[in-house]
């Protein structure tokens, strides 16, 4: 393979092509160049095995420090995956070359470094590569282009019968694509295990299953209210002084109670609304006397800011009591077919 050559070589027939440099028609509205930028392009070889990378260097000279547009990380050229490797930028340091301790970088040079790898075998060319850099006074770019080299990429098989392996790597996509590709790969499995998931468990679900014990008897209505009294009594409101918290939450208690059992909505209802209802259910005279006194006691310490002592309060509580036992026959018509049992 050849090295590259150095600036004070004679060219050879390859690098006399590679070095000449083809202004592109300036797009409309852009500014022509100011001065002439000569670019001296140099490959480190022109016959190549598939995949082997092609070492390319540009080399612009310029009358005066100018702005060059970087250029994509990677991209298609031709037929070739072209790899920026470095620039736009100041020539960097040869590591061969002796120590010159302070020599700045020339500002009128401008270098990139890219990597080409092809991977269809035949006489094939570089492309032209367009470099765009800014004018002083702004506006649009200014394009110049590389001109086209030639090079030739040979199979590495020995048998010419056999056909090259594909060294392609990431099928040829730029590096930026392949993470996506990947991703979708991910979600497609994903989606893929989600639905064989889903289609077992459908199977699963359609098997017959044990059928389920009968659930256990609901407890009286009286039973489960009488325990929320008893729980309200050994809260210690009347002991603290909560002498309305304490009415109010047994008024509660007893309407929940008298709705369940006669088939009424007593929450959130006012007494007068309450005793309607259960006239309307046609529940005894006994059990609706009480319930009258009762919430009137009740609303005496809501509203009226009665506070009883405990003998009062016992007294309501009393009538709390007797309401749960008197309502305890009270039954409400059976639901109608296909309701709530």
């Amino acid at each position: 393979m050849a090295a590259l050559l150095s600036g004070g070589a004679a060219p050879t027939p390859r690098e006399a092509a590679a070095g000449a440099a083809i202004p592109a028609p300036p797009e409309a509205g852009a500014e022509a160049p100011a001065a002439e930028v000569k670019l001296d392009v140099r490959i480190d070889r022109d016959h190549v095995a598939v995949g082997e990378p092609i070492r390319m260097i540009v080399t612009a000279a310029q009358p005066r420090p100018l702005r060059w547009e970087p250029r994509a990380a990677t991209e298609k050229a031709g037929v070739f995956d072209l790899e920026t490797i470095y620039g736009p930028g100041p020539p960097p340091p040869d590591p061969n070359a002796p120590p010159s301790a302070g020599k700045a970088p020339d500002p009128d040079v401008t270098q990139w470094i890219f990597k080409l790898t092809g991977f269809e075998i035949g006489k094939t060319e570089i492309p032209a590569l367009t470099l765009r850099y800014i004018p002083d006074g702004g506006g649009e770019s200014v394009a110049i282009e590389t001109a086209p080299i030639k090079v030739e990429i040979v199979a590495t098989v020995k048998d010419p019968e056999e056909k090259p392996a594909d060294i392609r790597s990431g099928f040829g996509l730029p590096a930026e694509l392949r993470g996506w590709i990947w991703l979708a790969a991910a979600i497609f499995a994903a989606i893929a295990a989600a639905l064989f998931v889903r289609r077992w468990l459908k199977k699963r679900a359609a098997r017959p299953a044990a059928p389920a014990p009968p659930p256990p008897p609901a407890r009286p209505a009286y039973d489960r209210y009488l325990e929320q009294l008893e729980a309200l009594l050994r809260a210690g409101h009347l002991e603290a002084g909560r002498v309305k918290e304490f009415h109010v939450e047994l008024a509660e208690i007893v309407k929940r109670y008298l709705g369940e059992v006669a088939g009424i909505d007593a929450v959130d209802r006012t007494s007068w609304e309450v005793l309607q209802d259960l006239q309307t259910a046609r529940a005894p005279a006994p059990v609706r006397t009480e319930t009258g006194a009762f919430l009137g006691a009740c609303d005496l310490v809501k509203f009226a800011k009665h506070l009883p002592d405990r003998a009062g309060s016992g007294q309501t509580v009393a009538r709390a009591r007797r309401i749960l036992e008197l309502a305890r026959p009270i039954r409400v018509a059976p639901p109608a077919a296909g309701g709530a049992p």
